[in-house]
């Protein structure tokens, strides 16, 4: 998938857990898709966004996310981040 195998590589190589992703099962159109990634603070999170990460991964991992991510924005018609924090008990 263009998340699993040319996105998330950078991502992980940065120190982010990529949690999950779900969609529902029920029909809906467009297709609703859901991520959750862990990060550290949103100042990593910051960090590993695409414009910010090039000096910081190798090549081959930054060119085969740039293919992918092309793909993934053009199938995308909506992006929103919440952040939430872990509490632990």
């Amino acid at each position: 998938t263009c998340s699993e195998e040319g996105i998330w590589p950078r991502i992980e190589s940065m120190g982010a857990c990529i949690l999950g992703l779900w969609t529902t099962t029920a029909s809906t159109s467009p297709l609703e898709v859901i991520l959750l990634t862990g990060y550290d603070n949103p100042t990593h999170w910051d960090k590993t966004r695409f414009h910010n990460a090039k000096e910081k991964v190798a090549d081959t991992l930054w060119d085969r996310e740039e293919e992918l991510r092309k793909r993934r924005v053009d199938i995308t018609q909506k992006t929103w981040v919440e952040l939430m924090r872990s509490i632990d008990f």
